[in-house]
């Protein structure tokens, strides 16, 4: 029937965290957010975050001389 309210629905969110959030953290942010109990959140599939690392590496180096090349303008820096 096209004009019946379903009596179930599902939704697949695709998420990225940050160092800091975890999977846990970022359930708990996301049902404070719908802040309705009826709402069921399962996780599929998921990591958490790896640790930062520092970018000073010959890798590093690699990187930015490739991206300074293909855009000789562009500002490449680590924090």
């Amino acid at each position: 029937m096209a004009n019946v309210i379903p009596p179930v629905a599902t939704m697949t969110a695709n998420l990225r965290l940050i160092e800091g959030d975890t999977i846990d953290s970022a359930i708990a942010y996301l049902k404070a957010l719908v802040h309705d109990e009826r709402i069921e959140f399962n996780p599929l599939y998921g990591t958490n975050p790896s640790a930062d690392s520092t970018p000073v590496s010959a890798s590093w180096d690699t990187l930015k001389n490739a991206i300074l090349q293909t855009w000789n303008d562009a500002l490449v820096r680590h924090t």
